[in-house]
This record gives C-alpha cells, sequence and structure tokens, in this order.
C-alpha cells in the first residue's frame, strides 16, 4: 500500500501525516484555520516536500469550483448530500494564506477510505480488482477486530467466529461472520465490504439505494436467517451446552464502507426483507445496519459498563429514533457519552506521537494527550 501511494502520488504517507497531523495539532492549539506558506518549512521534512503533500490534499478557489460541477455532473444534476469535493481538498489555497475547511475533513483524509481511492484512481483492469479485494479483506478484519474487543476473551467464551460455526454445522451452510453470545440472547453479524455506489452515497439515486440495499440487507439477511435457524435447531453443537430457554436473535450487518441509514432506507430494508420472507420470526429482532464508527461506540459502551450491545439491540426498535443510525440513537435519544476505547487509543496514539515527534522536534508533546 505504502508503495503503490508513493508511486501514485509522487507522496509518501511519512509525508502526508506529517503536513496534516502539523496542520491538525496547530488548529486544535490555536483554532485558527489560516496558514502561511512559510509554516510548511518548520516540519521536520523539506519544505519542497511538505507543499507536495499538501499538493494532494488542496486545490484553490478557482479548481474547487471546477471540482464541484464535476461532482454536480457526475451525480446526475443531484447535489443533495455530497460533500466529495471537500472531503478530497479539505484545504484551500486562497489569495493570502491556506485555508483548512474543516478539522474532520482533515483528519479523515488520511485516517479513512480516501489514500485508498488515491491509489485505486491511479490503477487499471487486474490490478485495480486485486488492490479493491485486498482493501475489502482489511476492513473485513478490522470490524471483526471491534467485534472481539465487545465480546473479550477473559468474560468467558462470548463470540463464535466463521470458522466455528462452519466446524459446528458444516462447510456447505451458509454462516456468518461471527455471533456474540449474551446468554439470553444472540448477536447475529455479519460484514459488508461492499463500495457503495455513488447514487446512494450522495442520495441522489433511488435506483442505486435499492441495488446497495439489495446486495448489503438481502443477501447478508439470508446468511443471518441461515445461521439463526441453525443457532435454533441446536446451538449445543456450537457451544457445548444446551439452549437457554426464550434466546432472542438480533441480526445485524457491519457496512464497513458505511451506509445512509434513514427513515426512508430503513423502510426500504423493512419492506425488501419482508417480501423475501427472511428475518420475520417473533424471536428475531429487526436488522440493524451498522458502521464501524457504530461498532466502536458499541465498544466503548461495553467497556465502560454504560450499555451493551444486545440492549442497544433490543431497545432501539422500540424508540423514536428506530429508523435512523445506530448512532442517533445512541448519542440523541439515551443521551450517552463515550471516550475512545483503550484499543483506539493506542491505534490513535501511535502514530499521532511518532509524527508529532518528526514534525516539531523538541516541542511539547502534550497535544496528542
Amino acid at each position: 500500500m505504502e508503495d503503490l501511494f508513493h508511486s501514485s502520488t509522487s507522496v509518501t504517507f511519512d509525508e502526508l501525516e506529517v503536513v496534516v497531523i502539523a496542520l491538525y495539532a496547530t488548529l486544535q492549539a490555536s483554532f485558527e484555520p489560516f496558514f502561511q506558506e512559510s509554516f510548511f518549512g518548520g516540519l521536520g521534512i523539506p519544505k519542497e516536500r511538505a507543499l507536495a503533500a499538501l499538493g494532494v490534499i488542496s486545490c484553490s478557489l478557482p479548481q474547487m469550483k471546477v471540482e464541484i460541477a464535476k461532482d454536480h455532473q457526475g451525480l446526475g444534476g443531484g447535489f443533495a448530500w455530497s460533500i466529495g469535493p471537500f472531503e478530497q481538498y479539505p484545504v484551500i489555497w486562497a489569495d493570502d494564506a491556506i485555508a483548512v475547511i474543516d478539522p474532520k475533513l482533515l483528519i479523515n483524509r488520511i485516517f479513512g477510505w480516501l489514500p485508498f481511492f488515491d491509489v485505486q484512481s491511479r490503477l487499471s483492469g487486474k490490478r485495480r480488482g486485486q488492490f479493491r479485494d485486498y482493501a475489502g479483506r482489511i476492513s473485513e478484519m478490522y470490524a471483526l477486530e471491534v467485534v472481539a474487543s465487545i465480546a473479550p476473551d477473559h468474560l468467558g467464551k462470548r463470540i463464535y467466529t466463521e470458522d466455528e460455526l462452519r466446524a459446528a454445522y458444516g462447510a456447505d451452510i451458509k454462516v456468518v461472520d461471527a455471533v456474540i453470545d449474551y446468554g439470553d440472547s444472540w448477536v447475529v453479524l455479519d460484514v459488508s465490504t461492499r463500495q457503495l455506489m455513488r447514487g446512494s452515497v450522495a442520495g441522489t439515486s433511488a435506483e442505486d439505494v435499492k441495488k446497495d440495499l439489495d446486495a448489503l440487507a438481502v443477501k447478508k439477511a439470508h446468511q443471518i436467517q441461515s445461521t439463526i435457524n441453525c443457532l435454533r435447531a441446536d446451538e449445543s453443537r456450537l457451544t457445548g451446552y444446551p439452549a437457554a430457554p426464550g434466546r432472542r436473535y438480533y441480526p445485524v450487518v457491519v457496512a464497513s464502507e458505511g451506509f445512509p441509514v434513514s427513515p426512508v432506507t430503513s423502510l426500504m430494508v423493512e419492506d425488501a426483507l419482508r417480501n423475501e420472507g427472511v428475518l420475520q420470526a417473533g424471536d428475531v429482532a429487526p436488522l440493524q445496519i451498522v458502521d464501524t464508527v457504530d461498532l466502536e461506540l458499541i465498544e466503548s459502551l461495553e467497556e465502560s459498563g454504560k450499555s451493551t450491545f444486545n440492549r442497544i439491540l433490543h431497545d432501539k426498535p422500540q424508540a423514536n429514533l428506530s429508523r435512523m443510525s445506530i448512532r442517533d440513537f445512541v448519542l440523541v435519544e439515551c443521551g450517552l457519552r463515550f471516550e475512545r476505547p483503550r484499543r483506539m487509543e493506542a491505534l490513535w496514539k501511535k502514530p499521532f506521537s511518532r509524527v508529532m515527534k518528526a514534525a516539531f522536534p523538541g516541542s511539547d508533546q502534550s497535544i496528542i494527550e
């Protein structure tokens, strides 16, 4: 990935990280979004390399107008909630200053999916497909890493993986990526690494949303239903223990690249599953589509003891925000607040600390706290 990124952009990951994190850290300290070109001459790397890295994530005001027009045209004249140009270029070159549009867009430029698209846009044919498969596998592994943290081993055997499900029920049976045993219920979870169509992301094409729903929700729902059938018939083949009476099943699809959960798309999912006749039994809760940020939120709530995955999945269908995202339900309706999980805190501090030391040698590193 690093080699491909360098060959695609002529900039290294390290150079891009130094520039972005230096800008971000300075913003957090001063709340001043404007920078002079001289700022990039003192970042621990040669100024020309810093400006080259800045060039990957920035554009001029006239260029931004062109990018917005291209985005508008590419979406068939729709512009419902597309912010693609601002995500790609979170820094603007104005006449007398360099302006950061938004700190979140800035930090997402290196920690989100955009470096992947920097590379993918320059690949073609077989290599493009191989690279997409690689990225999908990595995102699936990360989602399952978060799930494993939600149900850690030190609390006893609670999580069972796809391999364990296949060993219990047979290699020819459709099973999910993981199930979590909560005693009185099962969370039955499958990961989708599908790259959403642009019309779905921007909210401009009902046809694109339907295609994504069919692949992301309906197809996965059949795998989840198959797994629930196996557990309902004889979960002892998996756990080694007889089933507790009155088990409830909570189906979850993890959309690793996100999905626009809203009352409209939630109703579309409900209608599609009703028409398919899957996940309709009385002991099965409504299907929830989550992303990795939702999982990280649940990880934090589990770690702090504020709530549990199955409790959230139990309460949400009866809530006022039942058809909104889990994030909206937890933060707005439940009013729960959370800190970064310990696992994430280590992931956050490691690159931040390393790059801060490279960008500002000998300076106060307290900003990383």
